[in-house]
Parts: C-alpha cells; sequence; structure tokens
C-alpha cells in the first residue's frame, strides 16, 4: 500500500517557528469499487516553546489531489485561535478515491495553514504537499494466465482471470499479422478454462498461414470489450503444430524393353542390365495446404530423382545391375517436409553373357577328323531362355570362313579338318540376349614318328606312303636298298 509525508518548518516574526506536516496512507483497495481508502492527516506544532493566541482565528485544512479527478479535495480541517508553547493541531481524514479505468492512480496529500489575526508570534499562512504517489494499481482488466500450444486438429486452452465483471472479454488468436484473425466474445463475468473450439475453416485459415513448416507461430490473446472498443490486450505467445498431413501417392514398376518381355511374358520380371526399368508415380497429393515438393527413388543405394507434374512423375531407371530380387523405395516429400514412402519389390532375374568350355582335338591327336564339344553355361532366365551352339573353321592361310555348323549342347561332333593344314576355328555360344565367341587354333595332325604296320614303313614328322621306306617329313629315305636309277629321283640322300 501507499504513503508519503512531508514535514518543514514555518517562521514567525519573533524567531519563533512551528512544525508544519502534511500525509496520506492507503489503507485498502477495492476491486468491485475501482477505490482505494485512504487516510489523510496534517498538523501544526510549536518547536521552540514559543506560542501564540489571538482573537481570531486561524485554520488547518486538509485537502486530497490525483490525477483522475485533477483538483484538491477537501477532506478536514481544524479552527483555533493559537498554539500554545509544546501543543500540536492536527486535522485527519479518511476518504475513498476513484481510480482511473485502467486501475492506476497518481495523488498527493494537501494542507493549508491560514494565520487569523496580527500576531507577530503567529506563523504566516503557509501551504505543504506531499509528493506525488502512485497508488496500488488495480488490476481491472482480464489477463491470460496460461495458453497452450496446440496442433491443426485440437483446441487452444485459455485460462482468464479477471478481477471484476465490469467488460465482456475477447478471445483472439492472432497470426500471420492478423490481429482479428480469430474471436471469440464472452460474458463479462467469465472466469477459468476456456477452450476456443475452432471451425474446420478456421483451422484452415491457420493451416494456410504456414504451407512450408510445419509450425506456426500464433498469439493468443484476451481483451477487454467496452462495446466493440478494446479497452486492453494481454497475450501469450505459443505454437501450433501441423500434424498427419503427409502426401500421399501410387506407385507401380515396369520392363519397358519389347525385347526382355517378350522373353519372359511378363513386364514384372527384370532381366539383369537388359529390362528397361521405369517406376511410375501417380497420384501424388500434399494436404492442408502444403504443396508437393521433390520425389526419389533409391535402389541398392543408387538415388534417382525424377520431375513432378500434376501428381505424376515417371522414373526412366533404364538397365539395373543387380543380380537377385531388391527393393526400390520411392520417397514424396512436401513444402513442409512431410514424407511418404512406397517400397516396391522388384523380381529380378539373374543374366549374364553365356560362357563355354570348349574341347576341340584331332583323333589320335593327328587324324582329320577332330572332335568338338561345347559345354555352355548360360543364365535360365526362369527357364525362359535358351542356347545355340555354332562353329565354323578356314584353314589359317584363308581369308573366310566357311558356313556356321550347329552343334548340341555338351555332345560331342565331329569335323573333318585335314590334318596337313592348320585350321582357324571359331564358336558361337549364343542365347537370346547376347553371345559369346571363342577363337581356337588347331594345328596340323602330323605324328612325330609314325610306324605303318602294314606298309612295313616309319616316318618322321609325316605319314609313310611307300611300302618299306623311312620317310622324314614328307621325303623318302634311301636306306642302301639297290634301287633303279629311274627311282632314285624319288628318295632323298643323307650322308
Amino acid at each position: 500500500m501507499a504513503s508519503a509525508s512531508k514535514y518543514t518548518n514555518i517562521y514567525a516574526s519573533y524567531g519563533a517557528y512551528y512544525g508544519l506536516s502534511v500525509s496520506f496512507n492507503e489503507n485498502s483497495t477495492s476491486t468491485p469499487n475501482n477505490t482505494s481508502n485512504v487516510t489523510l492527516s496534517a498538523s501544526i506544532s510549536s518547536q521552540n516553546r514559543s506560542g501564540w493566541s489571538s482573537s481570531s482565528a486561524s485554520t488547518l485544512t486538509l485537502y486530497w489531489h490525483d490525477n483522475r479527478e485533477n483538483y484538491d479535495r477537501y477532506v478536514s480541517s481544524i479552527s483555533f485561535n493559537g498554539v500554545s508553547s509544546g501543543e500540536t493541531k492536527t486535522t485527519t481524514g479518511t476518504i475513498d478515491v476513484t481510480h482511473n479505468d485502467d486501475g492506476s492512480l497518481s495523488g498527493y496529500a494537501y494542507v493549508y495553514f491560514a494565520k487569523g489575526g496580527t500576531s507577530a508570534y503567529a506563523p504566516a499562512s503557509s501551504g505543504l504537499t506531499t509528493d506525488w504517489t502512485a497508488l496500488t494499481t488495480i488490476a481491472r482488466y482480464p489477463t491470460l494466465t496460461s495458453g497452450s500450444n496446440f496442433t491443426d486438429i485440437q483446441n487452444p486452452v485459455y485460462n482468464i482471470s479477471k478481477p471484476a465483471s465490469l467488460y465482456n472479454i475477447r478471445v483472439k488468436i492472432e497470426a500471420g499479422g492478423n490481429t482479428q484473425l480469430i474471436i471469440r466474445d464472452l460474458a463479462s463475468n467469465y472466469r477459468g478454462n476456456y477452450t476456443l473450439e475452432l471451425t474446420e475453416s478456421e483451422r484452415n485459415t491457420l493451416r494456410a498461414l504456414c504451407p512450408n513448416s510445419k509450425t506456426l507461430a500464433v498469439r493468443e490473446t484476451v481483451c477487454a470489450m467496452n462495446g466493440n472498443t478494446e479497452l486492453s490486450a494481454n497475450f501469450k505467445d505459443y505454437t501450433m503444430t501441423i500434424v498427419d498431413a503427409s502426401p500421399t501417392f501410387g506407385a507401380s514398376y515396369l520392363d519397358t524393353n519389347s525385347t526382355t518381355t517378350a522373353i519372359t511374358g511378363d513386364n514384372q520380371q527384370i532381366i539383369r542390365n537388359q529390362s528397361l526399368l521405369e517406376i511410375d508415380v501417380s497420384n501424388a497429393t500434399a494436404y492442408k495446404y502444403a504443396t508437393l515438393s521433390s520425389i526419389k527413388t533409391t535402389i541398392n543405394a543408387t538415388e534417382y530423382t525424377a520431375t513432378l507434374s500434376g501428381g505424376n512423375a515417371t522414373f526412366n531407371i533404364g538397365e539395373i545391375n543387380v543380380s537377385s530380387d531388391t527393393n526400390a523405395v520411392v520417397t514424396l516429400t512436401d513444402s513442409r517436409g512431410f514424407t511418404a514412402t512406397q517400397t516396391l519389390a522388384l523380381e529380378v532375374l539373374n543374366w549374364e553373357l553365356p560362357t563355354a568350355i570348349i574341347n576341340l582335338q584331332r583323333e589320335n591327336n593327328y587324324y582329320s577328323n577332330t572332335n568338338i564339344n561345347v559345354d555352355a553355361n548360360y543364365s535360365s532366365l526362369d527357364s525362359h531362355n535358351t542356347i545355340t551352339l555354332k562353329v565354323r573353321y578356314k584353314k589359317v592361310t584363308d581369308s573366310s570362313y566357311g558356313a556356321y555348323v550347329t552343334l548340341q549342347d555338351n555332345v560331342t561332333s565331329t569335323l573333318n579338318l585335314d590334318n596337313n593344314y592348320q585350321w582357324d576355328v571359331q564358336v558361337l555360344v549364343q542365347d537370346l540376349l547376347g553371345q559369346t565367341t571363342y577363337n581356337l587354333t588347331l594345328d596340323r595332325g602330323i605324328p612325330i614318328i609314325f610306324f605303318d604296320r602294314l606298309r612295313r614303313s616309319m616316318g618322321i614328322n609325316c605319314f609313310t606312303e611307300e611300302d618299306e621306306s623311312l620317310e622324314i617329313s614328307g621325303e623318302r629315305v634311301w636306306l642302301g636298298k639297290e634301287i633303279s636309277d629311274s627311282d632314285l629321283s624319288n628318295y632323298t640322300y643323307y650322308e
């Protein structure tokens, strides 16, 4: 409670002086009445054992002055014909003072001594005031004791403190620079918790203010209203959070390679490094005033992006180097950062170029008859794939190959490759998607030493052609047998 006092000395003509004092004390306040109860007091007393008396009465008058009424309000007074030595004259009074509409008030106590008569021992007329002093501010308007954070599907709760039922209450939500965004008017006697139940339209208004954020700064305000005039505004800042607003979409995949789909008969089967994988996104939708931001697909840690248009997007992934079933994870992101994901299980058929183990060998290592066996290894593609084996050959000295000859997988076939020549042999291993070519060389079929039992002959680096002969690299050798001159030219002489 407020209080103030002031003291001064006032003097007579012959050296006598007197103490003049004034004070006030705020005793209590009345919230309903918007008033304070104030006791004021003023006095005059002799200070140096002097006094005076007069046939004319002097007066001591006490006033109150405040910044609401702004005039000297009479409180009390006392009249007396003098003050004896050591005597004190006092006047007091208690009044109720009305505060301003906002509950504030400042004022002071004022005393005036009016001299009666002409005694030289009486002090001259004088006044004295206390300092301007603020009285207790009386709460007049409602206040927001606490509000609440809330989600866009919840309702904010206000705890309202209101000391007096003088004014109606207005509850507001302010956001986005709009101070009148959402309003509710309450009766003057409302106190306690108030739940501001938002309409769907109001919720949408708030959502539209934060299309790129999951949160919205809101100001919750309580006002005192005089008709449509706001007398006060007491507020606290809180946050609205957007929830349950993840985007949605549909996703599917297919093989767009007509060659591979003709083999599998199913565009949902993806052949490694051959199929052209396409992922399609449809009906992508953002909610609660957000917009679509981006979309991506991740396959085996590799990320792909696409452009959204009208809620649709196409990922032209193309060939993927994956040997077994895998997943494509599609992620859609909106402007608030909310995401949605779908996982597509990709059925993958492993495919690699066909290979073969080839065995090419002349009979007995030197005959023209040559055996060839091709043991192929190829990808089954879930039993959709087939293998074709072909062989062609030419003498090393020739410039072009002959026509292909078809072979059976892991079945030995015989080729007639003149053992007097070296041959280029080319084997083609081909499945429905690719081929591998093997180039081999077959040496001549010439024995180091050949014994011809029927001819009773021996050949070195050649087969024998004559009876009872030794032949080296196709040349007959004379071993001392008598021969006719006519035959001599058919022999080679070795010393």
